[in-house]
């Protein structure tokens, strides 16, 4: 009878270029800090983190797309629109699931929290959602050229990625669950504290996502 065991997320991509850890951290700490720092408001956080997952998705979807363009050999006689369409369609197909997953993990938490319905015209949130796009940017750069330079196939890169996009999903569906319940279980007070929670746990997440994973999968007693 074969006995289960946990796991293996070794190969799941931890951060390790000094400059991804600084923008894992600056990108998680723009809501919080423009919250409670700032005088924004709850509505303002929880869009900001909603956006912080649905970009810590598209990210890794973007920058195996980036890779995967780069490999393939440019026909030497593609001129004009040829040249182009490949980044046209990527940019078409991040759009895609970045309004998608806006859509599925940001109506519930923008009708749940107050003034959430509002939030969109806040010049903090698109300041601060600008700034952590930037946090990321050299980041994602550097992963796509070590990507490219390491010669992963797509197939080895999205088995590697994938555990670390459902992490990314299961974070949004549980900030949309927990949206629903946060004023009655925290009051208003409490959510202070429940803010720096979510944002050290999403540090440490996108730090050392084997260990969190690791965790969902514990060894059988």
């Amino acid at each position: 009878m074969k006995t289960a065991t946990r796991p293996d997320f070794s190969a799941v991509r931890r951060p390790t270029q000094p400059v991804r850890i600084a923008g894992i951290v600056f990108n998680h700490l723009v809501p919080v800090v423009s919250t409670i720092g700032f005088g924004g408001s709850v509505a303002r956080f929880a869009v900001l983190t909603v956006f912080n997952v649905v970009f810590g998705i598209i990210s890794v979807i973007g920058v195996n797309l980036v890779v995967s363009l780069l490999q393939k050999p440019l026909n030497p006689g593609a001129t004009g629109w040829f040249r182009i369409e490949p980044w046209v369609s990527l940019c078409l197909v991040l759009g895609f699931f970045a309004a998608f997953f806006f859509g599925v993990f940001g109506f519930v938490t923008f009708a749940m929290i107050p003034g959430g319905t509002k939030i969109l015209g806040d010049s903090g949130v698109w300041i601060g959602a600008g700034m952590m796009v930037l946090a990321v940017l050299p980041g994602m750069i550097a992963t796509a050229v070590a990507d490219r330079r390491a010669g992963l196939d797509e197939n080895a890169r999205l088995a590697r990625d994938q555990p670390s996009v459902l992490l990314q999903v299961a974070s949004g569906f549980a900030l949309a669950i927990l949206s629903i319940y946060a004023f009655d279980w925290f009051g208003a007070y409490a959510l202070y504290a429940l803010m720096i929670a979510i944002t050290a746990f999403f540090i440490f997440r996108d730090l050392r996502p084997d260990v969190i994973l690791r965790n969902f999968f514990p060894q059988p007693g």
